[in-house]
């Protein structure tokens, strides 16, 4: 591996470290978002950035940067494929030229994405959740920056079901 490969591979070991030190102690959901975002940022150069929630078919964008401004407030699962097509194998979507593929059907409609990452966030065996990192030009990512998400996708299920956990107890407390 050469130096300049090694270095960079060390930069992204480094940022998932800080990534998971810094939402550790956190059991807010959009906490835990908001701080992983930045660190996603700070990592992986991309135009637009968003960890989204599923709930009942619906997407939620818990954090994001960028991707609002790019591609408005997506609500709905129906109008894109790629991410049924995530959906149903659990599989992410990596492309280094979107036009015309499937990952072109992880944004909206009339949006155009050169390159772009779509890793789904699992729990339980269920995809609750996706990173979303896309960028205007053709191959903006490396194979790298694609196992930092992964790396990160994996972070944020356990930090989710930790959340997740937290809220359910908390209204058990509540009611009771």
């Amino acid at each position: 591996m050469p130096d300049n490969a090694a270095d960079e591979e060390l930069r992204k070991l480094r940022a998932i470290t800080g990534i998971h030190y810094s939402i550790g102690p956190s059991l807010d959901l959009v906490d835990i978002c908001r701080i992983s975002i930045r660190g996603l940022v700070a990592t992986i150069n991309c135009d637009a950035s968003a960890i989204l929630q599923i709930e009942k078919k619906k997407l939620k964008i818990l954090a994001e940067r960028g991707f609002t401004a790019r591609f408005g407030k997506i609500e709905t699962i129906s109008n894109l494929p790629a991410i049924q097509h995530i959906l149903d194998t659990k599989e992410p979507i990596f492309s280094l030229d979107a036009t015309g593929s499937l990952a072109s059907g992880c944004t909206p409609r009339g949006h155009t994405v050169g390159s772009l990452i779509c890793s789904p966030i699992i729990i339980k065996d269920t995809v609750r959740g996706f990173i979303h990192v896309s960028s205007a030009e053709r191959n903006a990512f490396s194979l790298e920056s694609r196992e930092f998400i992964g790396l990160l996708a994996r972070e944020l299920s356990i930090a989710m079901e930790r959340s997740f956990l937290y809220s359910s107890a908390l209204d058990i407390a509540i009611r009771d």
